[in-house]
C-alpha cells in the first residue's frame, strides 16, 4: 500500500478543534496539536529526503572504498556509513509499513 502523495499541508481545525492535514486531494489526518499536525504534514518530504540521502550515501561508500585511504581509515569510514545507512533504511521501512 502506498501513502497519499505529498505535499501535505497543515490546515485549520475541524469542529472538534483538531488540526487537520491535507493533501491536494483529501484530508490525510486529524491531530490534537499543531505540533503533531506539522510533523505529519512534513512526513512525505522527510521520506523523500531520507530516500535521496540513502542513495547519496551509497555513492559516498563507493568513493570511500575506491580511495587510497589507509585500510584502517577506510574501514572505519565504511562502518560509519553502513551504520547511518542502516538507520535510514529502518526509518524508511517503518514509514512504508515494512517494519516488524
Amino acid at each position: 500500500m502506498t501513502h497519499t502523495p505529498g505535499p501535505w499541508k497543515q490546515g485549520a481545525g475541524d469542529r472538534a478543534n483538531r488540526m487537520l492535514v491535507f493533501s491536494k486531494r483529501s484530508r490525510v489526518a486529524s491531530c490534537s496539536s499543531p505540533e503533531n499536525a506539522r510533523l505529519i504534514a512534513a512526513a512525505p518530504t522527510m521520506l523523500a529526503a531520507l530516500s535521496e540521502l540513502l542513495a547519496t550515501l551509497r555513492k559516498v561508500q563507493k568513493i570511500i572504498i575506491s580511495t587510497t585511504l589507509s585500510t584502517t581509515d577506510a574501514s572505519r569510514s565504511n562502518q560509519t556509513v553502513q551504520s547511518i545507512r542502516a538507520i535510514i533504511r529502518a526509518a524508511i521501512a517503518r514509514a512504508e509499513g515494512r517494519d516488524a
